[in-house]
């Protein structure tokens, strides 16, 4: 009995589509409870990326489930990505009136913030005396995956650990996007949607487009700005090092 238990175990681990119902699962859990939360101050912490990602880490963890078995759900979800971004489009089609009447100071403050993202990196690395590459890793955090990580293998860089350093940007935006707002008492939508953009990516995007279209829209715009931005800027940051 324990050997079939065992096989059956075995095989529900090794089943690609299993990994990818049970993180849509554990998403579409938490997103509810989020959404029944009215606390101001604990809602943030319920969020639903980065409550997913800490149950299943966790649950792998005690079930000593390697990485590898999880790895083909995650490639799958993964492949979503594109589609999910592109579809940021939508409520920006419908906003598209407020980017117009605001597309100067879209571009400026977006090119800032890159440009304050890339030396920070940049002053913190040599202060710390990093090696080249972690540098060139590090430079692209505030962009979206794809953009970052090709950017890195551009440049000789190391691609995993740049993934990790935009999905804990994007995690932090996420977490941050609401609490800063109030924080520094930000009372203009574009404003709030090209900070989240330019500085939680797509992370922080996602949270907000379910709070605000208007932010949100902003924020997907911002999102390619900062994209195109950083290509010109971190190789450039990278031959300075």
């Amino acid at each position: 009995m324990n050997n079939i238990l065992t096989e059956i175990f075995d095989s529900a681990v090794g089943s690609t589509y299993l990994g990818v119902c049970i993180t849509i699962g554990v998403f579409s859990a938490v997103s509810l409870l989020a959404s029944k939360i009215r606390n101001p101050i604990i809602r943030p912490l319920v969020n639903p990326l980065v409550c997913t990602l800490i149950i299943l880490v966790g649950g792998m963890v005690l079930l000593n489930i390697p990485y590898e078995a999880y790895k083909p759900s995650g490639d799958i979800i993964a492949w979503f990505l594109t589609p999910a971004t592109v579809s940021l489009a939508v409520p920006l089609y419908r906003q598209i009136n407020v980017l117009k009447s605001n597309k100067l100071a879209i571009l400026a403050s977006v090119t800032a913030g890159s440009i304050a993202s890339v030396v920070s990196i940049f002053i913190m690395c040599k202060l710390m005396k990093l090696p080249v590459n972690i540098h060139t890793s590090l430079s692209p955090k505030s962009v979206t995956t794809a953009i970052a990580s090709s950017i890195t293998e551009e440049l000789g860089g190391i691609v995993a650990c740049t993934v990790a350093a935009v999905l804990i940007t994007g995690l932090l935006g996420a977490i941050l996007v609401v609490p800063l707002k109030s924080l520094f008492r930000i009372r203009h939508d574009v404003s709030w949607g090209v900070a989240c953009g330019t500085s939680g990516h797509a992370g922080g995007t996602a949270t907000l487009i379910q709070i605000n279209e208007v932010a949100g829209a902003m924020s997907s715009i911002s999102i390619t700005i900062a994209g195109i931005v950083s290509v010109v800027l971190v190789p450039i940051f990278v031959a300075l090092y």
